[in-house]
This record gives C-alpha cells, structure tokens and sequence, in this order.
C-alpha cells in the first residue's frame, strides 16, 4: 500500500465525522497538493539556480510521487510538463513557464485571489472563505 493510499484510507470518515466533511478535506488535500506542484514548475522554469536544481531533485523522490497521488493529477503528466519546463531556451523559459503555471492554476481551480503573495492557498475559490485553521494573507 502506498503511504498516499494510507493517508486516503485514514481519512474515512469515523464516529462523529460526516462524509461532506471527509470530502471537504480530501478535496483541499488535492489542491494543497496542486498548489505544491504548481509552485515547483514555477521554481524549475522562474527560479534562480538552487531553487530549480532543487526541483529537479526532487523529481525523483519518494514525496515527488506522493504529491501528484495526493494531486489527483496523473503522474506521467505532471513528469512531461516538468521535463518539457526543464528543456526550454532560458530566453523563453520564465514566459512560458508563467503561462503553464496560470494554466495549471486553472485546472486546479485556483485563481490569483486564491493564491496569496508567498503562493499559500488562502481562500477557497468554491466558497470564498478561507479553509478552517488557515487565514488569508
């Protein structure tokens, strides 16, 4: 079983828990998650050295693989769109690769508003409030 299937298989709702409220949770883990991933495009494609040579790092850890689980975004996806950041001409790199994180933004039903300046999820877009225990920037 993978650590992600675990953390799914936990987050079954138990005595006193609702199933809107499990669902709630698994669905701001799946943004958490996408906001991760998006941030590390960013980082590879915008970031100065160190912060991309830690993004290609980390594409081959253990964390890498529980992040796109937990995304809900298929892994071999994600992978292409990192090698395809990874190869562009630094003289394209940083325009393109804002167009990809505004896209995946998008997709992740994230928006500028939902994002706050240091890239936390700080507002739900679904509802407009701040996920409980996280306040907006």
């Amino acid at each position: 079983r993978s650590p992600s299937e675990s953390i799914w298989l936990n987050m079954e709702p138990g005595q006193g828990e609702s199933e809107s409220s499990n669902k709630d949770t698994k669905n701001i883990l799946k943004r958490l998650y996408r906001n991760v991933i998006i941030g590390a495009v960013k980082d590879l494609g915008c970031g100065d050295q160190h912060e991309s040579t830690a993004v290609r790092n980390w594409l081959y850890t253990e964390s890498y693989s529980f992040c796109c689980d937990l995304s809900g975004w298929d892994e071999s996806w994600i992978s292409d769109l990192f090698r395809s950041i990874n190869s562009l001409p630094s003289a394209v790199s940083k325009k393109i690769t804002r167009q990809c994180v505004e896209m995946m933004k998008g997709l992740a039903g994230l928006d500028v508003k939902s994002v706050s300046k240091h890239g936390e999820l700080a507002i739900d877009s679904h509802s407009g409030r701040a996920p409980s225990g996280i306040s907006p920037s």
